[in-house]
């Protein structure tokens, strides 16, 4: 550990925040490359990042504390940077000791830290890198320019290994716990803007905190450094169906819209989906970040969106982020209903009568990390077929009682198929499932 970072950890050190529980989501045992993997339980991550402008690098300490579920075995998480040094309840281990190993396709690579750990306390791996391009598809680097610099999180669930893990050591989703991640920019000449979704304190200029909550899983932080001077910033409180609430919006000034436009259709999404769907659930403010091009992405509470997709992503503030699938055998869901209900793309009468193929959208290996680009389409046809056979307004009334049920929680999918055959009262709807969810063809 060299001696500035050391200090610095001194200074910033993030405290440990319990973390919900959510252990019977877990993916069971697994043994990959002769090791025995078991899932573990995040109490929380603790980072702290230092850009520093002049060398065009990122050094990173992070603390993972957590503890064993069930039995005894070699914990598994992920990490998609170069490990320079680690140590587990402060003994040094070799990094080789937390080697990726490639546990298939629908999962990509994850960590297995190659020591049996003590059950029922709380065990401490400390990492230390430099941050470079994630070792996850797609996936992009830091940005640096004459206008000074450029971090996004940028997450996905279209690839494997595209959310925290990128930067931070995290878990699959069944797990919600806090991250905290202090981080502080070095000789930058530019005013640069922190757009993030995390309780934020701003210590002093270009040094904040960020505290993530106990409901946060690896899909929920957005974290975006941007340079000042390529920002158009609008922000303004107001009641939202009688709650008061503040958006933010960050407009980049090449995006084809202006602030106050993103602001108020912001608004408008806002007070329709409170409405129809029941309270915001991220506290008093959204936060908006609008680029140019055809990508978006949901946070918790929050957007990366063009504008096109500004609504869609808005809606994920309920169902994704709001009640959030609980594996991504579970991301389905939430991108199906968000398009059958937030985008209008309801099949017709003549699609949903008729007999389709059976449709795997949820999978049965339990360490999937893909959600199927299926759901968009083939799984807003199955809400739709939903909607015909117990009608399109109960499918509402139902999807928001469980929306309201389960908000701030994670949700399986059998969750939530067991809360809509009880709630409309029809045992059909188990079909409906077993054929165009799971993929039976069942006759």
């Amino acid at each position: 550990m060299t001696q500035s970072l050391a200090i610095l950890i001194a200074l910033v050190g993030a405290t440990s925040v319990s973390a919900q529980s959510n252990n019977d989501y877990a993916p069971p045992v697994i043994e990959v490359d002769g090791l025995r993997g078991i899932p573990i339980d995040i109490i929380s991550v603790d980072t702290q990042m230092v850009f520093d402008f002049e060398t065009q690098s990122v050094n990173v300490i992070s603390d993972m504390n957590f503890k064993m579920i069930g039995e005894k075995g070699f914990p598994l998480f992920d990490l998609r940077q170069q490990i320079t040094s680690a140590a587990l309840n402060g003994i040094d281990i070799d990094v080789a000791q937390l080697a990726a190993h490639d546990f298939g396709k629908q999962t990509g690579t994850m960590r297995i830290i190659e020591s049996e750990c003590q059950m029922k306390v709380v065990n401490v791996l400390h990492l230390e890198y430099t941050l470079s391009t994630p070792s996850s598809p797609a996936a992009i680097d830091i940005k640096w320019d004459k206008a000074g610099m450029t971090f996004d999180t940028w997450y996905s669930d279209l690839n494997p290994g595209r959310y925290a893990e990128q930067w931070f050591p995290a878990n699959l989703l069944y797990d919600q716990h806090p991250l905290n991640v202090d981080i502080k920019l070095v000789g930058a000449k530019t005013q640069h803007l922190m757009v993030t979704n995390g309780a934020t304190t701003e210590v002093r200029k270009h040094e904040w905190q960020l505290r993530f909550p106990d409901s946060s899983t690896a899909f929920s932080h957005m974290i975006v450094i941007v340079p000042a001077s390529e920002i158009d910033f609008l922000s303004k409180k107001g009641n939202v169906n009688g709650d008061k609430m503040r958006i933010d919006v960050y407009c980049r000034k090449d995006a084809p819209t202006s602030a106050q436009h993103v602001l108020n259709e912001t608004a408008k999404s806002l007070r329709e989906y409170s409405k129809s769907m029941g309270k915001w659930d991220h506290g008093d403010d959204c936060i908006v970040y609008v680029w140019k091009g055809s990508r978006s992405m949901e946070y918790d509470g929050a957007t990366t969106t063009a504008l096109g997709a500004l609504d869609h992503e808005i809606f994920h503030s309920w169902f994704g982020r709001g009640v959030k699938p609980a594996s991504q055998n579970d991301g389905w869901w939430d991108e199906a209903f968000n398009v059958y209900f937030a985008d209008g793309r309801r099949p017709n009468r003549r699609v949903v009568e008729k007999e389709g193929k059976p449709v795997t959208l949820s999978s049965n290996n339990p360490y999937n990390r893909i959600t199927p680009g299926a759901s968009y389409s083939l799984g807003a046809v199955f809400f739709g077929r939903l909607a015909h056979l117990i009608g399109a307004d109960n499918l509402h009334t139902h999807m928001s009682d469980f929306y309201n049920k389960y908000t701030g929680q994670v949700a399986s999918t059998a969750d939530m198929e067991n809360f809509l055959v009880t709630a409309s009262g029809n045992e059909e709807v188990r079909k409906l499932f077993a054929r165009y969810v799971y993929g039976r063809d069942e006759k």
